[in-house]
């Protein structure tokens, strides 16, 4: 993002050494005769070079608010570095599968874990508010396993796949189709002594298998940060400081940038939960502006009347999902869905296919359309 680094360069440095974090969890890591997680590291930082060197200089701007928070919990400061696999510290990072934000957040565990997810405000995009979700999830995660390689596995593919990959490896191999109760699979595994991921790697999915030396592999590239270029004392303050303006109408960030004669990224990196650059109807939205600010964007904003604007969402089918489900949710017709997409009502749609999707608002902007990117 060159544009928001130009607008927050003048931030006030940090004084954080990020040597300090960068201890890897070497007891944590397999035997030779298990997995070679060295020949890994390097085969993946050799291959990808242009990913983590970009990681890493995202992540200068993010990583002291994460070391801040992953201290106060008590959690291991090599968390701090998970995004970097997650996202490569982009907060508007999105999966084919939905997930979202710097933590990778699909909607239903994100919900779950606090945060709010709805057409206007997606609380996945905030790095701050998904940070206090995601190491509340993590801590969840490891109080259930009790290893951090497997609240690992299970921030990645979900605690009932641990606990299925755990099962079949405590069988030697010997697969069972039939499915038993987490209690029974509980005293199995305890029976059988089998907590470890690396015995039980091969009975992960393929992504789930990579994702735990992944992890180390990314905290090797932290460690050699200097051989991709980028300096990780060199930091930003994050979050930024900022005035804050209670608005009643859904407005513009664009009209809020031009009002104050800024780059949107000025505007757009203080308020990252707005879905769609607009703040939410129905209610008094506390927007953040540049310190010193706050009283003139007021001042501007009571002279400009709200008037209608179609915001065009980009979205994502995702499982269960059809033209009247979204219809309902977005405040419109399956018909007019159908017709902007020439799509049949009659024809099912494809998991994750494409979807435009229009609603009409009432909103301080000077555009006619406004265009969603996510979904």
């Amino acid at each position: 993002m060159p544009i928001a680094i130009l607008v927050i360069a003048t931030s006030p440095r940090l004084a954080h050494d990020p040597g300090e974090l960068c201890n890897p969890m070497l007891y944590m890591s397999p035997g030779a005769d298990t997995f070679d997680l060295n020949a890994f590291i390097e085969r993946e930082l050799s291959w990808r070079p242009g990913y983590w060197r970009r990681g890493l200089e995202n992540s200068r701007l993010y990583w002291p608010m994460i070391s801040r928070k992953v201290k106060d919990a008590g959690l291991p400061e090599e968390l701090v570095w998970l995004p970097l696999i997650e996202s490569a510290f982009e907060p508007q990072a999105l999966s084919r599968k939905g997930a979202l934000g710097l933590w990778q957040f699909v909607p239903s565990t994100a919900k779950a874990e606090g945060l709010v997810v709805n057409m206007w405000v997606d609380e996945r995009l905030d790095p701050v508010k998904s940070t206090d979700a995601a190491l509340r999830h993590l801590r969840s995660l490891y109080a259930l396993f009790g290893d951090w390689n497997l609240a690992l596995a299970a921030y990645n593919a979900g605690s009932g796949r641990v606990w299925w990959a755990l099962y079949q490896a405590s069988l030697g191999g010997k697969k069972r189709r039939r499915r038993i109760p987490r209690q029974v699979k509980e005293m199995w595994l305890r029976q059988g002594n089998v907590w470890d991921f690396w015995l039980a790697q091969e009975y992960f999915p393929k992504e789930t298998r990579r994702y735990v030396p992944l992890f180390y592999t990314g905290l090797a590239a932290v460690e050699r940060a200097g051989q991709f270029g980028v300096n990780l004392s060199d930091t930003l303050s994050y979050p930024l400081a900022s005035d804050t303006v209670l608005v009643d109408y859904p407005t513009d960030l664009a009209l809020v940038a031009e009002l104050l004669g800024l780059p949107i990224d000025s505007i757009s990196l203080r308020n990252p939960e707005l879905a769609v650059g607009l703040t939410p109807p129905d209610t008094l939205w506390p927007l953040r502006v540049p310190p010193g600010m706050g009283q003139g964007l007021d001042s501007a904003l009571k002279t400009i009347e709200p008037r209608e604007v179609t915001i065009w969402i980009s979205y994502k089918a995702q499982r269960g999902d059809n033209l009247w489900k979204l219809a309902k949710r977005y405040g419109t017709t399956p018909e007019h869905l159908a017709e902007v997409n020439g799509l049949s009502l009659k024809k099912k749609l494809r998991l994750y296919q494409r979807l435009k999707i229009p609603k009409k608002v009432k909103a301080r902007s000077r555009r006619d359309e406004i265009y969603m990117g996510k979904g």
